[in-house]
């Protein structure tokens, strides 16, 4: 099963193992929040989503970038890397 790579601006590596080709990483970085009005604290996170092809990982970015609790996101290029 193919592995595939993709390094954020932070310096953060994303790797996923699957049969479907990628060629490209969108890494949503989520805003903290601190506890208030009933709402927990929660720290800062990031996370992948994987796509086949760059117009597919520019529409998803498009997509959360407009939420207001994103701070940024990444397009990246993935690449296979062997075991």
């Amino acid at each position: 099963m193919p592995n595939f790579q993709a390094t954020d601006s932070r310096g953060l590596v994303y790797t996923r193992s699957s049969n479907t080709f990628y060629t490209h990483c969108v890494v949503i970085h989520f805003r903290g929040r601190v506890a208030q009005d009933g709402l927990s604290a929660r720290e800062a996170y990031s996370r992948a989503e994987w796509a086949g092809n760059l117009a597919r990982a520019q529409k998803n970015a498009r997509g959360w970038s407009s939420k207001s609790y994103i701070e940024s996101v990444d397009v990246l290029e993935a690449h296979a890397i062997s075991d």
